[in-house]
């Protein structure tokens, strides 16, 4: 009953302020916490084994978001249906695999193969293949104009062509050593990106990459694997026995795209191959002096060369975002898109202790939301003049790629959808507050956010050190696409079991899903159009605006 209070205050407060048509309140007022509250019970629940990508559970999910979206009236969004299939790509390592660092001296060459697994593991990205050649050092691999920042600068023409370049990961500066926070402190932005820093390195003729944890910004860790668990490809032996038991490990996963080959071998490393790189250099000094300067560093290792063999089976698992659209009632307009969005996908089984992590909050919640957002635009008397797409996204929690399918594979021209809200753990911390993320991306959207925060309850903070890539928000970003994303914040039980449906706050997810209508239904109206984003260089930059990929 409070939340049907609440909501109908909501309402009368937004038509005292015709912020809100009148006959846009009956459909605005089924956006009630009591409703919204099932779907993130069920979601969370034992049955969906914690909605891993490519698993049993989040099949069971995809099938349910389908139906309710079918039921809710709305129109597939794509043309193979409710459902964008593409699939999760896991590699089993060959026994050949190697990374082996050389130094020759005087004739004399020594040689140190380190260990799969302990002290490196492939990208699984990567290319397949076999490179040798010397090194270049080339401090984060970042080339960011937008932050005074280039790591290949310094290097003559063609410096790291048919070489093996070594990186550092994350960032610059993130703990803001020499000041003012320098690009997004903590947080990261796009260009930590592992597949951005390969891409960087490639158009620039390396054969091979090896991106090393970084040692002056974040602790090392007493086991070298665990740093690289997260990007673990498993043996041959180990894919056998996950096979037998689907609660074991299985491998990190990624997706490929026929239209863009990396080409380039890459690999993440620890400490330990800095080490045997060159173990007379202080590699932590070296990057606080970039840091505290805030100057590149790059240059040629002496009498070094790295030999990085990369060999894999490759393993294919389906999976899918949800998609459905309700077309605009504009003949013009209903050409143009807003989308509302957020991750359903969650990270599965531990793989250690076989516990369920159902991620009530990440992301039951903003699924929820979505869903509740994508019910009320059906129960409009009329649709709004612009088309608005729904996407439940998968894969986010293996890095982001349900929303980088979509975009490099769009069902709707990418320069057509014309404002997008992502929405990302919206249930949790404090019922009154909520972050939106992108206020430096696309102010003129995130201004429509303010606008109406304060009529649905909230008071909305700037979540400024979040980043545009830390959710599916960045996926479109990269496609040009002006997009904000609501967030509450992390919290202790993030990524564990403990994230279960009774710890959410069902009135802020419903306020979250009140505001996205109120801004979606602003912008589909034809009343507001942010400005589209000049978006950096980066993975997708190629693509043809407006043109459908095939």
């Amino acid at each position: 009953m409070l939340g049907l209070r609440l909501a109908a205050l909501s309402l009368a407060l937004l038509a005292s302020q015709g912020e809100l048509p009148p006959d846009t309140a009956s459909a605005y007022g089924t956006i009630r916490g009591d409703r919204i509250l099932p779907t993130v019970r069920f979601l969370a629940s034992p049955r969906l084994e914690g909605r891993e990508s490519g698993t049993r559970g989040c099949e069971v999910a995809a099938d349910f978001l389908s139906s309710a979206y079918q039921a809710a009236g709305l129109e597939p969004g794509s043309k193979e249906g409710y459902l964008q299939s593409f699939d999760l790509i896991r590699r089993t390592l060959a026994p050949q695999a190697e990374l082996t660092v050389k130094r020759t001296v005087g004739g004399a060459t020594s040689a140190r193969a380190l260990t799969v697994r302990t002290d490196w593991v492939p990208f699984s990205f990567s290319e397949v293949g076999t490179a040798e050649a010397p090194v270049v050092f080339a401090g984060y691999g970042i080339v960011a104009k937008e932050f005074g920042w280039d790591d290949y600068a310094s290097l003559p023409p063609g410096g790291v062509r048919g070489k093996i370049v070594v990186i550092l990961r994350h960032e610059p500066d993130e703990n803001g050593t020499a000041g003012a926070k320098f690009f997004e402190g903590r947080e990261m932005t796009l260009h930590a990106s592992l597949r951005q820093k390969a891409r960087e390195a490639a158009s620039r003729g390396a054969l091979g990459l090896v991106i090393v944890d970084d040692p002056a910004n974040h602790e090392p860790v007493p086991n070298p694997s665990s740093s690289l668990s997260r990007w673990t490809i498993l043996t041959e032996e180990e894919r056998k026995l996950a096979k037998d038991d689907p609660k074991r490990p299985r491998g990190r996963a990624t997706i490929q795209h026929d239209d863009e080959p990396l080409g380039i071998l890459a690999a993440l490393a620890s400490q330990e191959f800095l080490r045997a790189l060159d173990g007379s250099r202080d590699w932590k000094a070296l990057q606080q002096e970039m840091d505290a300067s805030r100057k590149p560093k790059a240059f040629a290792v002496p009498d070094m060369t790295v030999k990085l063999v990369h060999a894999f089976d490759v393993e294919r698992t389906p999976t899918a975002n949800v998609l459905a659209v309700l077309p605009g009632s504009d003949p013009v307009l209903s050409k143009e898109y807003v989308l509302v969005g957020g991750h359903y996908d969650h990270v599965g089984i531990d793989e250690t202790t076989k516990e369920i992590h159902p991620g009530a909050d990440d992301n039951a919640s903003g699924t929820a939301a979505v869903l509740a957002v994508a019910q009320a635009f059906a129960a409009l008397p009329m649709a709004p003049a612009r088309s608005v797409l729904f996407a439940s996204w998968s894969g986010e929690e293996m890095g982001l790629l349900g929303s980088e399918r979509f975009v490099r594979k769009p069902p709707v021209p990418l320069d057509k959808i014309v404002a997008a809200i992502n929405l990302d753990m919206v249930g949790r911390n404090k019922e009154g507050e909520i972050s939106v993320v992108g206020r430096s991306e696309t102010p003129d959207l995130v201004a429509l956010f303010d606008r109406f925060a304060s009529q649905v309850g909230f008071a909305l903070n700037d979540d400024a050190g979040a980043g545009a890539g830390r959710s599916d928000n960045g996926s479109l970003w990269l496609g040009g696409v002006p997009t904000a994303s609501l967030f509450s914040g992390t919290h202790e039980d993030y990524h564990e079991p403990e994230d279960t449906w009774d710890k959410v706050l069902p009135e802020k997810i419903a306020k979250a899903a009140r505001l996205s209508f109120l801004v979606a239904y602003e912008v589909a109206s034809g009343k507001s159009t942010p400005k589209r984003l000049d978006v950096p260089a980066g993975p997708w930059k190629a693509l043809a605006p407006g043109k459908e990929q095939k």
